[in-house]
């Protein structure tokens, strides 16, 4: 199950509170199709060119660490597929310490989905502050059906 919260008062640069020494973080960042440089075949997917990927690692890592605060787990959604998020994770552990910040050490987990487009879901945890003990997938081959109801009065 996968909780996600947004504030009210929308996303302001330095919302985050830290946390505690007893507290853990969670938060969650929609990546918006963060696809790879791959063409994949398979999947209606994009593949951005070199320069288009690396100035969205860079933004995200700028976001995850000084906005989101590196969260102890964070949960991603629209991410192309392992191999993608394990960039990320990458890039905010480098960018970490290049800027004296505490490495995150970020682990990435993903499980492929079954989205046409080829995104899926993840997290990416901090192993200093979090023992992952299983990531299980629940619901793939599901399908969602939602039942409307009319909200006109007969007259």
């Amino acid at each position: 199950m996968l909780l996600h919260l947004r504030p009210r008062w929308g996303l302001r640069s330095g919302s985050c509170p830290e946390a505690e020494s007893n507290q853990f973080t969670v938060a969650s960042f929609n990546l918006e199709r963060f696809y790879d440089t791959t063409n994949d075949p398979n999947i209606s997917d994009v593949a951005l060119t070199s320069t288009a990927f690396v100035n969205r690692l860079n933004k995200l890592s700028l976001s995850v660490r000084n906005v989101l605060k590196c969260p102890d787990i964070l949960g991603v959604e629209e991410v192309e597929n392992l191999p993608t998020l394990q960039a990320v994770a990458t890039k905010i552990n480098n960018d970490a310490i290049a800027s004296g910040q505490s490495n995150p050490n970020y682990q990435a987990y993903l499980a492929e989905g079954n989205d046409v487009g080829g995104i899926d879901v993840g997290f990416l945890v901090k192993t200093s502050r979090v023992v992952v003990a299983d990531v299980t997938q629940v619901g793939r081959m599901r399908r969602m059906s939602i039942q409307l109801q009319s909200t006109r009065r007969s007259e």
